[in-house]
């Protein structure tokens, strides 16, 4: 693709690899000359692949998503003397990105990190595009051994270098506390944010443990990518193509005869507590980042649904569902720090969901339980951790499984009782959602639920 890019723009914006390599057949007969020069920078991206990947001098970095930094931090690290010292400036993703967890988790487990400053270019310190993170990393040899780690992480400029106030110290234990599975870097913009986090980690375990096996994963979480927007874009049908087709729309389901259509909801349709955040209810143009939300009448209506842009079948849905739950635990995978929430979950009725938005499924099958595993993400002091965990925009699994989660032994009878009900009003807002309300009825019983409201 990035060969294509400047060449053949053409091929470049392919929808899929599939139509990539189409097109790329085509050109062997429409331009040979440029095709020859396909191959051969094929063939020597393959041959640097291969050497990196099985020469043995990189066994931390040779692997996975291979990016020339990676390796030029693992190479300078290999040729230190024992104890000599290293100073270079790489992508902070050396530190905080998950194809970089074993380079830098080996740097910590080994006490070979002594110190890393991470700068936003906000400053323009370097003639790049401002929104790129770098950081100073300093590596020490073997024998000259770090107790502690110097870390600052949002610096603009040299100056801020100075303020003892952004610098925080992490030890290895620390480290493998915050993040055990990976043992990259918490980011913390200040020494109190850090001593925060900390704090918390001491008194609340992660969501899972990779390490500790079943033990580890208490609630029986795993994810779930439903339908992903490329690849699977072959099963979606617009409004236009389902009313051609002679379906009806009841609610925001196609219906005809026995055949029923589900709505495609993606990430930017669904907030906290609230469903129903966003609609494609009169957009022509898939263009738009940001969707009109319903108003408070709307809201108010509980008959009223949003519409999504596009429709699956409902075949779809149970082929790749894992559990018989008409309704569905979701995140989104696409944030930022500076958003006014960053982790953003939900619950969704019965409907097909996108990979932006996937699924959160536990192996407990008690909906009061999984009631409070939802108040428990969607608090403010998760997301404050969040923000200290998140280096860049994508919200991804290697993040979840390392947050702070009350286990479900925590939920005691009548904690449960003053959470379920809050949670049930917040969340039961509209008809769509009453099979999530009579699964908590029939587990809860007439008389609890009685008691609650």
């Amino acid at each position: 693709k990035e060969f294509f890019e400047v060449r053949d723009p053409d091929v470049a914006g392919a929808r899929n690899a599939a139509e990539r390599a189409r097109k790329i057949s085509a050109l062997k007969q429409s331009n040979p000359t440029l095709y020859a020069e396909f191959l051969d920078a094929k063939r020597a991206s393959e041959c640097e692949s291969l050497f990196l990947r099985t020469s043995g001098r990189f066994p931390l970095t040779g692997k996975g998503d291979i990016n020339t930094y990676t390796v030029f931090a693992e190479h300078t690290r290999s040729t230190l003397s024992p104890f000599g010292h290293a100073g270079i400036i790489v992508p902070t993703g050396i530190a905080t990105d998950a194809t970089t967890a074993a380079f830098f988790g080996d740097l910590v487990e080994k006490a070979s990190l002594v110190s890393l400053y991470d700068f936003e270019n906000r400053e323009k310190l370097f003639p790049i595009d401002s929104r790129m993170k770098f950081c100073l990393l300093t590596m020490a040899g073997g024998r000259a051994r770090s107790s502690a780690f110097d870390l600052a992480f949002f610096l603009h400029t040299i100056d801020h270098l100075n303020d003892e106030h952004r610098h925080f110290t992490l030890t290895p234990e620390e480290i493998a506390l915050i993040n055990p599975n990976t043992k990259n870097c918490p980011i913390f913009r200040s020494k109190r944010d850090a001593e925060i986090t900390k704090a918390v980690y001491r008194r609340v375990p992660v969501l899972i443990n990779e390490n500790l096996g079943e033990k580890g994963n208490p609630w029986g979480v795993s994810f779930l990518r439903m339908i992903d927007m490329a690849n699977d874009s072959h099963l979606f049908r617009t409004r236009q193509q389902m009313e051609a087709e002679g379906f009806e729309l009841q609610g925001n389901r196609f219906v005809k005869g026995e055949e029923v259509w589900l709505p495609l909801y993606e990430a930017k349709m669904f907030w906290h507590y609230d469903h129903r955040f966003g609609t494609f209810d009169g957009v022509d143009d898939r263009g738009n980042t940001h969707i009109p939300t319903p108003t408070s009448e709307e809201h108010a209506d509980l008959k009223y649904v949003i519409l999504p842009f596009y429709w699956v079948g409902i075949k779809e849905y149970f082929s790749r569902r894992r559990n018989e739950n008409e309704w569905n635990l979701v995140l989104r995978n696409i944030s930022n720090t500076t958003n006014e929430r960053t982790g953003i979950f939900s619950l969704l009725p019965q409907c097909c969901i996108g990979h932006s938005a996937p699924l959160i499924q536990t192996t407990n099958r008690l909906t009061k339980e999984n009631i409070t595993l939802y108040s428990n993400v969607c608090s403010f002091i998760f997301d404050f951790i969040i923000r200290q965990k998140m280096g860049g925009t994508n919200f991804t699994y290697h993040i979840v499984k390392q947050l702070p989660v009350l286990p479900p032994s925590t939920y005691t009878s009548s904690l449960t009782n003053f959470i379920a009900p809050r949670v049930i009003e917040l969340t039961y807002t509209a008809w769509d959602l009453e099979p999530f309300a009579q699964d908590v009825l029939k587990e809860v019983g007439e008389e609890q639920w009685n008691e609650w409201f």
